[in-house]
């Protein structure tokens, strides 16, 4: 682990003066003043990527990760004090969107049904999203509008201000998302204009309103028509790219999806998206879930999201897809017994000059 650098009365995370002397680090933090957690009285340590808990007098900077999945954990694993594997495996698989209840509730409370500028269709599409609890799984209706309308707000609020590019390059620092939920709750926020837009200030419930125009529009270009069939998993698509087959026609061959996929950013189930498109195909997400019992760790659970192998022809090579997307698992065996008792082909390599005797 590298040092950590104490920095008096200024933080890390600003462009700083060089030339005077006065952001020079005064210190580095001692063995003893580092950050650390042994046993804490909750009984379990969560990180996430999100600023960590430490018992420490010391402020510690850093570029931290959204708090959603931390929260989640967290509120998950308050619910019991004890827990089987089995039920930890519904934990690593939660699909459940934080902010997506409180944002839901302020995206409709801007919305005036009874207006002309609504249809009865709109009526039965808000009507239904009004009971959307939060869930992202595949089958889910509100995170499919739910996705789509926040992206629009965020694209509508700021790149007028900001332009294409940096609104791209923004929305791929942790600290847009931070910003956002902050933004989102705030009516009086010069951003919500539009500096575009000559003789005219727009307002939250404005770009709140043309956001959801624009999202119904696409998703209908996309999921069709009847929004009684949208599914966030026919919008949220995963693909497995082989090297060779980020070369076109070549991954027809080698790559495997695209898949329909739960989960989302700053999930539990880390399944995230490019926040600056509105394609919403998986570009990162989780490179192993494993469970073990410390108990009896040679039984242990995990799980690859395609395989062991790299070869495409190789059984093995996109035998843990269809598990992984599920949320289930295969079982890790360490012990030696229970590997010759699942023993499914042996391997064995000699060497040059091999007399034809195996030894033991």
């Amino acid at each position: 682990m590298g040092k950590i650098p104490y920095r008096k009365g200024f933080r890390g995370n600003q462009i700083l003066r060089g030339d005077n002397g006065l952001f020079e680090y005064e210190r580095y933090f001692t063995i003893e003043e580092n950050p650390g957690l042994i046993n804490p009285d909750r009984g379990y340590i969560v990180t996430t990527n999100y600023r960590p808990e430490y018992k420490g007098k010391l402020p510690i900077d850093g570029y931290w990760q959204p708090s959603e999945r931390y929260e989640r954990i967290s509120q998950l694993l308050d619910r019991q004090d004890k827990w089987t594997l089995k039920e930890l495996k519904a934990i690593q698989f939660d699909q459940h969107v934080v902010t997506g209840t409180w944002m839901r509730d302020i995206l409709l409370s801007h919305i005036k049904v009874d207006s002309t500028f609504y249809t009865q269709r709109d009526r039965d599409i808000l009507k239904k999203f009004k009971n959307w609890n939060g869930e992202s799984k595949k089958s889910s209706f509100g995170s499919a509008l739910y996705h789509m309308w926040t992206h629009y707000i965020g694209k509508y609020a700021l790149e007028d201000e900001l332009g294409p590019e940096r609104f791209i390059a923004y929305n791929k620092v942790a600290d847009f998302w931070n910003f956002f939920k902050s933004f989102l709750k705030d009516e009086r926020n010069i951003f919500w204009d539009n500096i575009k837009t000559e003789n005219n200030k727009e307002s939250r419930g404005d770009i709140i309103n043309q956001a959801y125009r624009k999202a119904i529009s696409v998703l209908e270009k996309r999921l069709g028509k009847d929004f009684q069939n949208w599914r966030w998993g026919e919008l949220h698509t995963v693909e497995y790219a082989h090297p060779l087959g980020k070369v076109k026609p070549l991954n027809y061959i080698f790559n495997l999806g695209p898949y329909e996929a739960g989960g989302g950013y700053f999930q539990v189930d880390n399944m995230s998206t490019a926040r600056y498109e509105d394609s919403f195909a998986v570009k990162l997400g989780p490179s192993v879930r494993r469970l073990i019992d410390f108990k009896k760790p040679e039984l242990s659970f995990g799980i690859l999201p395609t395989g062991n192998v790299g070869h495409v022809n190789s059984p093995f090579y996109d035998d843990q897809v269809d598990l992984f997307l599920n949320g289930q698992y295969r079982e890790q065996w360490m012990d030696l017994k229970e590997v010759k008792a699942h023993d499914y082909k042996t391997l064995k390599l000699f060497p040059i000059g091999y007399s034809g005797k195996e030894t033991q």
